[in-house]
């Protein structure tokens, strides 16, 4: 699913992040922690397609990206892979149902209302599928973000520090709902953090350092 080697990525001049190798099967799930500065985001922005390396080869889901142009790479992204950003970033002028919608769009799939319905019942905000995200509270907008993400039946969902923000109950509920939509997709699971609380939840741990 995700193949990494010999990766550099230099920020203003700057390097970022340096990583040997990596690897993520299909169907499994990983976490990458580091110190802030040690490139976890950068590694999730890399794998997305949404950075360029400075050195490397990328391949996810037998795609070497290098190979893929802009609007390529973005087609990709749509279509295969579901990513939860620290920011959330869902759209502030949608509703979280017409945020769903968008997503399939995107990614080349038609609207299904009923799917939608599913996905957001799955996470448990059905109920404010008509809700614009500014009038959710930050665990709902956590589980409609998650729900964006996989309403498309992606290959990977990509989760870039999904709990820092949440309380104790609210981490482990969004634990639970990337683990369960990774197993409902039949997707490889890719996290990010410094949250001890969530470790031992994965089989497998990366540490990134930060580059000298």
């Amino acid at each position: 699913m995700i193949e990494v080697s010999d990766l550099q990525v230099s920020l203003g001049g700057r390097p970022v992040l340096a990583l040997d190798r990596f690897a993520l099967a299909a169907g499994d799930a990983a976490l990458l922690t580091g110190p802030s500065g040690s490139g976890k985001s950068t590694f999730l922005s890399v794998v997305a397609g949404l950075l360029k390396p400075d050195r490397g080869r990328v391949v996810v889901d037998d795609a070497d990206l290098a190979t893929l142009n802009e609007p390529q790479r973005d087609a990709f992204r749509a279509r295969r892979i579901g990513i939860v950003f620290q920011s959330l970033r869902l759209v502030r002028a949608l509703s979280v149902g017409d945020n769903l919608a968008l997503a399939l769009r995107l990614a080349g799939r038609p609207v299904d209302p009923a799917r939608i319905h599913a996905t957001l019942e799955r996470v448990g905000v059905a109920d404010k599928a008509s809700r614009r995200p500014g009038a959710l509270s930050v665990g709902e907008a956590q589980r409609a973000a998650i729900a964006r993400a996989v309403v498309a039946s992606p290959r990977l969902i990509l989760a870039d520090e999904p709990t820092s923000a949440l309380d104790d109950l609210n981490a482990a509920a969004a634990m639970d709902l990337l683990f369960g939509e990774a197993r409902a997709c039949g997707a490889a699971l890719l996290v990010t953090s410094h949250d001890g609380r969530i470790r031992d939840r994965f089989q497998q741990t990366h540490a990134l350092a930060r580059p000298a």
